[in-house]
């Protein structure tokens, strides 16, 4: 028997009341260059994740509000540098892109590197803002890995100044953070899980 129309819903999805994104976004970067990082101990990071951020802000306000670049830029420095070796980088500190044809530039060098290396950025549209991770790019598109199975950005959709009709997605070049495994950096050790390191293809979390 069918529902009647009248009480069907749109169901919310995970996410759609809190301002977790950003730290799914850290997440599903670190996860993309290093491939230790089970989905079981992210379990137990994001606890972690969560206590640090308690001593910066007020988790409350996070949830409804979101995080901001330097919120995500203390985790890495505070979680996963000391556990991972994970290091990153604001590409455009002191170097703003005159225009997205240059944006578009400096993230296919970025991820031309043969080692493993993510991307993670804020894009914006009318009344909505997220944080994503690029993990590939063409000449067209963006490639995401992404919290709320948004699959990619088109170029010809996307502006660097202002949502338009035109251009309805804005990419947030001041919240751009490259993440990559600094093999220089001191690692603690990590249980593992036998059959639990993650693989490429694995849907990200979210």
């Amino acid at each position: 028997m069918a529902i009647p129309k009248k009480r069907r819903v749109k169901p919310l999805q995970q996410g759609a009341l809190d301002g977790f994104c950003g730290i799914y976004s850290l997440f599903n970067a670190v996860r993309i260059v290093e491939p230790r990082l089970s989905v079981g101990v992210c379990h137990s990071l994001f606890v972690s994740c969560l206590l640090a951020l308690e001593d910066r802000r007020d988790v409350a306000a996070i949830n409804m509000l979101g995080l901001g670049v330097r919120d995500l830029m203390y985790l890495s420095r505070a979680i996963f540098r000391p556990a991972f070796g994970v290091v990153h980088a604001r590409p455009f500190v002191g170097a703003k892109p005159s225009n997205l044809g240059q944006l578009w530039g400096t993230f296919e060098e970025i991820l031309s590197d043969p080692a493993p290396v993510a991307i993670i950025t804020a894009v914006e549209a009318e009344g909505w803002a997220h944080w994503t991770v690029v993990e590939a790019i063409d000449a067209d598109t963006l490639w995401l890995a992404d919290s709320d199975k948004l699959k990619n950005v088109l170029r010809k959709e996307a502006s660097i100044v202002k949502v338009s009709d035109q251009r309805p997605v804005m990419i947030r070049w001041k919240d751009t953070l490259v993440i990559r495994r600094d093999p220089g950096v001191a690692e603690e050790m990590v249980e593992m899980e036998d059959g639990e390191g993650w693989e490429a293809e694995l849907e990200p979390l979210g």
